[in-house]
């Protein structure tokens, strides 16, 4: 997935370093532009998550297997390639609809910390999917919010894609931190309890 996003974004430099306005473009092409997102942008976004949902819902217990036991996918005659071929054109294509709307940075932050943060809180699969949407949706309206807020009652601009991604950042480091915090607290009643 990594080589993609290079990838991507390699393509993405090279295609805006064309035009005379470069670094205005650059930062479009990192942050985004989340507020000026029009209708045609929003009808392709929701495009390709019907298509990319389709393939991911079609493929579903090919992925799981593959994701759990991958001799057992082998020894059922799944091939591996092309699972992991399906899963990386799904991930290909959202990245491409979704950096012209909301930027690389934003693009690769909701793909990895929804996904991290939710794995600390959740052990099973579904709820951590769920779990992962709920964070991002979370995190984007809380972002959206602190944008405008800090920009039309504080007058100090804030970009929201970046903003967006701050507060990614900061759920994360909130749960990590809780977490880390119950561990200690566990292990320390365990220690009490076999000390007694």
């Amino acid at each position: 997935m990594a080589l993609v996003l290079a990838s991507l974004f390699s393509i993405g430099v090279i295609v805006v370093s064309r035009h005379r306005s470069y670094s205005a473009d650059l930062t479009t092409l990192l942050f985004g532009r989340v507020l000026a997102v029009d209708t045609a942008d929003i009808i392709t976004t929701a495009a390709v998550a019907v298509v990319a949902l389709g393939v991911l819902v079609a493929i579903r217990k090919e992925l799981l297997l593959r994701a759990f036991d991958e001799t057992g996918a082998e020894a059922m005659g799944y091939s591996l390639l092309r699972i992991d071929l399906a899963v990386n054109l799904v991930v290909a294509l959202v990245v491409v609809a979704a950096v012209r709307a909301v930027g690389t940075a934003l693009v690769v932050a909701l793909l990895i910390t929804p996904a991290a943060t939710a794995r600390l809180l959740c052990s099973r699969l579904q709820s951590l999917m769920m779990s992962a949407v709920g964070i991002s949706a979370l995190a984007a309206w809380l972002g959206l919010v602190i944008s405008y807020d800090a920009s039309v009652h504080h007058g100090i601009r804030l970009a929201a894609g970046a903003t967006i991604v701050v507060v990614l950042t900061a759920l994360f480091a909130v749960v990590a931190i809780a977490q880390a915090l119950r561990t200690g607290m566990a292990r320390r009643r365990t220690l009490a309890a076999v000390a007694t």
